[in-house]
């Protein structure tokens, strides 16, 4: 997907920006009345996105003040920070994190830091994941490192620690490092995740 934001042009697959657990509270939101409504505008807007459109962004943005629930919130936050961040825009991603509502994962804070050039940042970013090993690290350990165009160090990192045994974890790095275009690192992690 092509798109073009602050006269970059932005190529990946979205979808690795969204992650696998983002995707599955998306498809568990409320299905009455209002829930059902903003449920339909938020699939709307991810899948704008998923189009190459980068107007979606502030209608997502948008949208997280409008849900109630923590859960949503933070998973929308989630989505509009890295993409963000991903996409070079790194002060808006810094201005979502410190004022949209939702409670993020601490290595999404280390995730900007290190798109923002922060030469400790890709050291918080491992070692939020060796103390809090779950999708949401394994994710940001991903786009860190592949920011730094040190993907390939990832599955290293991981068969080093107990997230490198948690297929869910292992499968939402390998979708990330697809989303990234890192077809061998992904390929690695997903034999890890057939070896568990």
């Amino acid at each position: 997907v092509l798109f073009w934001v602050n006269g970059w042009v932005f190529a990946a697959l979205l979808i690795g920006y969204f992650g696998l657990q983002s995707i599955a509270v998306l498809n568990a939101t409320g299905r009455s009345g209002n829930a059902e409504t903003l449920r339909t505008q938020i699939q709307a807007a991810v899948q704008r996105l998923q189009q190459g459109d980068p107007t979606a962004l502030p209608e997502l943005e948008r949208l997280i003040h409008r849900t109630a629930d923590p859960q949503l919130q933070a998973h929308l936050k989630t989505i509009v920070v890295e993409v963000y961040a991903g996409s070079g825009n790194r002060a808006e991603a810094r201005r979502v994190l410190n004022e949209a509502p939702g409670n993020v994962h601490p290595a999404v804070y280390a995730l900007v830091s290190a798109y923002e050039g922060d030469p400790t940042a890709l050291d918080q970013v491992r070692e939020i994941f060796a103390r809090q090993p779950a999708p949401e690290s394994a994710r940001c350990l991903m786009l860190a490192y592949g920011a730094y165009n040190r993907g390939h160090e990832v599955p290293a990192i991981m068969a080093s620690s107990a997230g490198g045994h948690d297929p869910l974890i292992l499968a939402e790095a390998e979708h990330s490092a697809r989303g990234r275009g890192l077809s061998g690192v992904a390929d690695q992690l997903a034999a890890m995740r057939k070896g568990t």
